[in-house]
């Protein structure tokens, strides 16, 4: 398989112990990694490519909406935006969950672009089974395909650190031409903080009460905070939105 667009891989503290990366190289395509200045070294002698950040420890908004910066400079369609700790993709074949190669983010491709969206987006595996094959306006998140074209009022908002998919999302929504999530075709991740590096260092109960709080502040109504499984989340009120 030969990818016809890049995938960008956002990623702090796990040169040579991501995930994706790995599942990916297996079907031929190689991704880009969107590092810090102060890590660019260990990424590259761990064997990745990377794209370097201008600018060190801003978070991974800010490194977000450099690869959206980049990819408009760049003049591209569209692209791949991937958390760099996918351990599994695969297909749900007759209301089942099956394991399959990296291939399948091609299938999910041609599933999905035939439908205009802003965000395309493949679903989490533990809820792949009991989805719709397609829905249209939800969260789209770790595994998310870019079109460049229709995010031109699409910008992550840098004063918000957690949950930028969700905002993104919602701007997707108000501003562009939505989004579009596919379940026949999914992947698999590890719990945030189960792992070294990444968001890590974020997920406390104070940070993430704070940042719960900015994002129902800009989205009044249509968002409220929960406290759920000992971690704060927000609760999506999806009948007040106008879809």
């Amino acid at each position: 398989m030969v990818n016809r667009h890049p995938i960008f891989i956002p990623s702090k503290g796990r040169a040579g112990k991501t995930k994706t990366d790995v599942l990916l190289a297996k079907v031929g395509i190689y991704p880009q990694f969107v590092v810090e200045p102060q890590e660019s070294h260990a990424y590259l002698s761990a064997g990745h490519t990377v794209l370097i950040l201008p600018e060190n420890d801003r978070g991974i908004t800010y490194s977000r909406n450099h690869i959206l910066k980049v990819a408009r400079e760049d003049k591209l369609e569209w692209f791949w935006m991937m958390d760099d700790d996918i351990n599994e993709f695969g297909e749900v074949i007759k209301g089942k969950t099956k394991r399959a190669d990296a291939s399948v983010i091609e299938k999910a491709e041609r599933v999905m672009m035939k439908h205009p969206a802003s965000l395309y987006s493949m679903e989490l595996r533990q809820f792949a089974w009991t989805s719709d094959e397609l829905k249209r306006n939800r969260i789209a998140m770790q595994c998310v395909l870019f079109i460049v074209p229709r995010c031109k009022n699409i910008n992550y908002d840098l004063n918000i650190h957690i949950r930028e998919d969700y905002d993104l999302t919602f701007q997707a929504i108000f501003k562009g031409h939505g989004t579009l999530k596919t379940a026949k075709y999914y992947y698999g991740i590890a719990d945030m903080k189960s792992q070294e590096g990444g968001m890590e260092s974020f997920y406390n109960e104070e940070k993430e009460r704070r940042e719960v709080i900015k994002l129902c502040r800009k989205y009044p109504k249509l968002v409220e905070p929960v406290f759920k499984k000992n971690r704060h989340d927000v609760k999506i009120n999806w009948r007040k939105f106008k879809l």
